[in-house]
């Protein structure tokens, strides 16, 4: 990821993992998720399960991604991932701390 599309990153940016050894966004390995919170050296991240649509892989917490890995690409509706985002806050106990912006 360039300088300038870190500077874009924020809660809610919907992005693709790229591990080390892919060598595209369609790598089998690669993962869709969005941010929760940036930080001077990567992204908190939660990422969508491959085997159960619309679920999240993991549910209480976020994983941090360094920005090198990060692609930023809308892959689901903006509008369902901003609703999960104020569904997390509100239930801190099930989902983790999800800081405000």
């Amino acid at each position: 990821m360039k300088q300038d599309q870190i500077k874009n990153l924020k809660q809610g940016t919907q992005i693709i993992y790229v591990p080390n050894h892919a060598d595209s966004i369609d790598h089998p390995d690669c993962e869709e998720g969005f941010v929760t919170s940036v930080t001077e050296n990567g992204a908190f991240c939660r990422y969508w399960s491959k085997y159960f649509s619309g679920h999240l892989r993991t549910v209480a917490n976020s994983e941090k991604t360094n920005f090198r890995n990060l692609v930023i690409k809308n892959t689901h509706d903006q509008q369902e991932i901003n609703k999960l985002i104020q569904t997390m806050k509100a239930l801190p106990l099930y989902y983790g701390t999800v800081p405000e912006k």
